[in-house]
């Protein structure tokens, strides 16, 4: 029965965060990061990107493996709304980040929080249950929570701006000198 209610706490997260992002449109439930070679994520300088054909299969990892730690979490109650919230957290952010709907400060924030409430929940976990299933999972999202952070600190500190369009620059002939 506590697994039936992971699932649908899990579920619930999922389509709550996406209707934070977009209110009273049924595609945010079907979003995932696809940018294209004109988006702004692949024109601006950020540092740590993954390709842009690689960003589905990782925000699905991150989906699975934060369902796998809900799905085997011991019935500790801090842990289980840790591990919800982070979950609900990354939901918001892969959405709030690719398709600028909140600023660069805003994501940072997100991903500075999901970094430190799981390793809050790797501390918890190793001195209540050591023999969880669920602290192998913890790892995997503890990655991509860091690179979500460093994506974002690199966005919020470095680049400031997002680079939406290039200039068009003609071409010209070359002169031929003999």
């Amino acid at each position: 029965m506590f697994r039936v209610l992971m699932i649908s706490a899990w579920i619930w997260g999922f389509i709550f965060s996406r209707f934070l992002i977009w209110s009273r449109r049924m595609e945010g439930i079907r979003w995932m990061p696809v940018p294209d070679a004109s988006s702004w994520y692949c024109l601006t300088d950020l540092k740590f990107k993954i390709h842009r054909k690689r960003l589905t299969y990782v925000c699905v990892l991150n989906a699975l493996a934060s369902l796998m730690t809900l799905l085997f979490i011991p019935q500790d109650e801090l842990v289980i709304v840790l591990v919800m919230a982070s979950h609900v957290a990354s939901t918001l952010w892969w959405p709030a980040f690719f398709e600028l709907k909140w600023s660069w400060l805003s994501c940072f924030l997100l991903s500075l929080w999901l970094f430190v409430s799981t390793f809050i929940c790797i501390e918890i976990l190793f001195r209540t249950s050591p023999e969880s299933i669920s602290i192998f999972f913890l790892p995997m999202l503890i990655g991509i929570y860091g690179w979500m952070l460093c994506i974002s600190s690199y966005a919020y500190f470095v680049a400031k701006v997002p680079v939406t369009s290039l200039e068009y620059n003609r071409r010209t002939s070359r002169s031929l000198e003999v």
